[in-house]
């Protein structure tokens, strides 16, 4: 068994170091955790500048790609690091006198926000994740404020995956210094809704991500049970599964937290649910699950990784496309909306 440590969030300046300007509690905050992300950060800064985040909490995990250089450039950026890596495991104190063992980076996505914003709203994507807003709603301030006025602690988001046309379109090397490049360079989509909020507030996964339908697609199956892998196979699509979204925004508090990085122990509303963009069909996808699985660092997940390197490769090698019937060209959110990709209420306070 490995050792696993006690950490603790109210001594999280203890466990982490804090670099460049102090956080600050009343600013619109995105946090995340990254490692590595070099092709994803100027597009990333430039889309949640644009949308009104006023500052980044970000944790680096020993990036060697110069990743750790550009957030340090950042002047609304703050730095974290740790000698505690984002796949260590830790025990923590969740809620008043409930622990759990989990890795590192679950435990930092509320240990960031619960210890250097209070009870505050906070935003958590990761590097290739996208927030889209609602049609109507001009930033992410004004976001936080409808939520609060409408007495919201979670919302849940569509996890949507965009690709270009064919996997042939991975080879192409690209620097994406604005998000619209990004965009443009990736602007299919399935249209179709992809989860739904059950009348208790949890997530209920429609159909399965882009992504894990294309393994499916390839041969490869991500079943265990006989029987699992025989429908599977019948059907030609992967199981439904929690990468279908995300739980982007929280106001944190000593007894809200995340049970994984999509998942949180509030209910979500049914009449609010965003969108975030997933760029996973990109030049950096190949590379960077080819990474990990040498590396060996996702415990018990480098085997999916694989999966995903090999379905990637035998795209690119039979030069197949990636749309397909259900694909349609991104246009605005108001576009996902009218797909219910996204649901907003037309009486929104904000």
């Amino acid at each position: 068994m490995p050792n696993v440590s006690s950490v603790d969030w109210r001594a999280l300046d203890d466990i982490v170091a804090v670099h460049g300007p102090a956080p600050d509690k009343d600013k619109v905050t995105l946090h995340s955790i990254f490692k590595d992300e070099i092709f994803f950060c100027a597009a990333f800064f430039d889309h949640y500048r644009k949308i009104g985040v006023e500052q980044f909490i970000i944790f680096d995990d020993g990036s060697t790609d110069g990743t750790r250089e550009f957030l340090s450039a950042q002047d609304d950026c703050v730095v974290l690091t740790s000698q505690f890596s984002f796949e260590d495991i830790v025990c923590w104190e969740a809620q008043p006198n409930f622990w759990i063992e989990t890795r590192f980076k679950i435990f930092l996505l509320s240990a960031i926000p619960r210890f250097f914003l209070g009870e505050a709203y906070s935003l958590h994507v990761d590097a290739d994740e996208f927030l889209l807003l609602p049609p109507g709603l001009p930033s992410a301030g004004h976001l936080m404020v409808d939520l609060s006025e409408s007495g919201v602690n979670a919302l849940l988001a569509s996890l949507v995956d965009f690709y270009p046309a064919k996997y042939a379109d991975l080879r192409n090397k690209r620097d994406f210094s604005v998000a619209s490049a990004m965009f443009a360079a990736h602007p299919f989509f399935d249209a179709r809704p992809i989860v739904d909020v059950t009348a208790t507030g949890v997530p209920r996964p429609l159909r399965a991500s882009k992504m894990r339908n294309e393994i499916v697609k390839a041969g490869l199956s991500l079943e265990r049970g006989v029987y699992k892998r025989f429908l599977e196979r019948w059907r030609r699509a992967a199981r439904p599964n929690q990468l279908s979204y995300k739980t982007p925004i929280l106001r944190h508090g000593e007894s809200v937290y995340y049970k994984n990085a999509h998942a949180t122990n509030v209910p979500a509303p049914r009449n609010r649910l965003l969108a975030v963009v997933h760029f996973v069909f990109t030049y950096n996808s190949l590379g960077k699950a080819r990474r990990i699985v040498r590396a060996r660092r996702r415990k018990g997940r480098a085997n999916r990784y694989q999966k995903v390197a090999d379905t990637l490769m035998s795209g690119v090698n039979k030069e197949k496309d990636l749309v397909s019937s259900c694909s349609t060209k991104f246009e605005s959110a108001r576009q996902l909306q009218e797909l219910g990709v996204m649901r907003w209420p037309s009486g929104s306070k904000a």
